[in-house]
């Protein structure tokens, strides 16, 4: 897995590419725990390019969306992957994260 983060004031948008599972989901946390250390109030997680996620990539951005919403924060994943969506629904996560269609590489939503 490719980890990628860029920041514009308290967003920070973190590009995800390839497979999230046991061997990496801790790489991914510790990304996210910087930001919630940096105070980000808006995380997006781009998961247009991730190809496959395991429970362990699922209980990180769980853990992570609900650190962010007690700093009075929101975790958001942009574009998830087919495969994404499906382990989403699966697990009928699907209304527990904020899903973005359209967003842009800055930080901030798109008009």
């Amino acid at each position: 897995m490719d980890i990628t983060q860029k920041t514009s004031g308290s967003c920070q948008t973190i590009f995800l590419r390839g497979e999230i599972d046991l061997y990496n989901s801790p790489d991914l946390g510790a990304a996210l725990q910087k930001s919630a250390q940096e105070e980000i109030s808006s995380v997006y997680v781009d998961m247009q390019e991730v190809t496959y996620m395991d429970s362990s990539g699922l209980g990180v951005l769980i853990s992570a969306a609900n650190r962010l919403v007690k700093n009075s924060g929101q975790l958001f994943l942009v574009r998830p992957s087919l495969q994404v969506l499906r382990l989403l629904e699966m697990t009928r996560l699907l209304s527990f994260f904020s899903i973005v269609f359209d967003h842009e590489a800055g930080g901030q939503p798109a008009a």
